[in-house]
């Protein structure tokens, strides 16, 4: 049981890990957008 709940913590936390630097990357994204877009205009 120890072992089941070990591999569900690791997935778990891996996952919130790969989540977390999605959305890292578009809020970066989003405001290199916002920051190109209004400089044009």
């Amino acid at each position: 049981m120890q072992r089941i709940v070990d591999m569900t913590t690791e997935s778990f936390l891996t996952l919130m890990l790969g989540f977390g630097a999605a959305a890292t990357s578009l809020a970066f994204w989003k405001i290199s957008q916002a920051g190109s877009g209004s400089s044009e205009s």
